[in-house]
């Protein structure tokens, strides 16, 4: 018996903080380029884990595997806000030194905060729901607008160059937000929701 999609997205999820801590103790994994590599990497290989994990479904939505992804980033953020508070230490160290150190800022703090719970919740009830799941894809559109707004103001002022950084994640949060917005959603549909007579 296989255990629900969702389940094995959670268990991915909780690989963060082990790939995280054994980075963050390797001197070699500490530049920047190795941090690159090593990222794509280790996100490659949670998609690879995720194909073998629905590789009985037939069809599996695309969206399936962005929001599988961004399950795994979001426990990265959790960690990152744990961290930066002092709840735990030896995990994101290098990173902040290294790859994002606008990630130490009190805006980019709360930001892991509301990912790491909030989108990190919001993305396992739609990998749950996966057939109607328009409702909370909406609501994480615009959180995840609204989380793009402030961030990438705030990084350009305070980090400058850095904000490329993070150019990838921000370019599939744009093509999943244009795929979501262009899905069959009906004006009729959409208002029966706004007034609370739609599900």
């Amino acid at each position: 018996m296989r255990p629900p999609v969702e389940v094995s997205v959670f268990l991915l999820s909780l690989l963060a903080p082990g790939v995280l801590y054994t980075m963050n103790n390797i001197p070699a994994f500490q530049e920047p380029l190795p941090i690159l590599g090593l990222g794509m990497v280790i996100l490659g290989s949670v998609l690879l884990l995720l194909l073998l994990a629905v590789r009985h479904k037939t069809k599996v939505d695309p969206l399936f595997y962005v929001f599988a992804e961004f399950s795994f980033t979001c426990m990265v953020g959790l960690i990152n806000a744990l961290e930066q508070d002092g709840f735990i230490s030896g995990f994101m160290s290098f990173y902040i030194k290294k790859g994002e150190p606008h990630l130490s800022t009190a805006y980019a703090v709360m930001m892991s905060y509301w990912e790491g719970v909030v989108h990190f919740i919001l993305f396992l009830t739609i990998i749950h729901r996966m057939k109607s799941y328009r409702n909370l894809g909406l609501l994480w559109v615009g959180s995840s607008i609204a989380h793009q707004i402030v961030l990438i103001p705030g990084v350009v002022i305070d980090a400058g160059v850095s904000v490329l950084c993070s150019a990838p994640a921000d370019s599939l949060h744009i093509w999943s937000d244009n795929t979501w917005m262009q899905l069959d959603v009906g004006l009729d549909s959409l208002l029966r929701w706004c007034h609370g007579s739609g599900s």
